[in-house]
């Protein structure tokens, strides 16, 4: 079912990711009074289980939000007590520029800091997007056209699905394979 006009604009809506307790959805959108290509945004409801209860959507702001254009969020809360993070990446998809960010969100999704390029995951020249990370905090699968890569990026697509482990949340990624 559509989410109607409260979420939905009339611009390019996509990349949703809803938070695993269900009181949050991060998309991306080029709907104007954004800051670049394309921005990302939170709207969020009280009641997990009411399908149509979502508020307005709230643009993340200039810590995440840049002219250069973000997509792709994966929200991130570690059952373990860690601090929550908000993956996406950003960049011209086009140019196969695009590299894959982390910045420090709370569970209520509000921005804590800036984001930062996670430098183990995101390979110069080579498109690097769609994350997902799995619920253990322990692994992060994504696309990239990095070399090694068995197939071509097509037109502005990443290529190939590659994976990267760490021991625990406060650890850094491995080299992706």
């Amino acid at each position: 079912m559509n989410l109607g006009s409260v979420v939905n604009s009339n611009r390019d809506d996509g990349g949703p990711s809803v938070s695993a307790d269900g009181h949050l959805l991060f998309f991306h959108s080029n709907r104007l009074g954004g800051l670049g290509a394309a921005d990302l945004y939170v709207s969020r409801r009280d009641d997990p289980n009411d399908d149509f209860g979502w508020g307005p959507p709230i643009n993340l702001g200039p810590l995440v939000n840049t002219t250069a254009g973000e997509r792709g969020p994966e929200y991130f809360a570690g059952a373990d007590g860690s601090a929550p993070t908000l993956y996406f990446n950003r960049g011209d998809l086009a140019a196969f520029q695009a590299d894959l960010y982390a910045a420090p969100i709370s569970r209520n999704g509000e921005v804590l800091g800036p984001a930062v390029v996670v430098a183990e995951l995101s390979a110069p020249g080579a498109n690097d997007a769609g994350a997902s990370v799995r619920a253990d905090g322990r692994e992060f699968v994504f696309l990239s056209g990095r070399a090694g890569t068995f197939g071509p990026g097509v037109s502005i697509g990443p290529g190939d699905a590659w994976v990267s482990t760490r021991r625990s949340v406060r650890d850094a990624w491995s080299t992706p394979e």
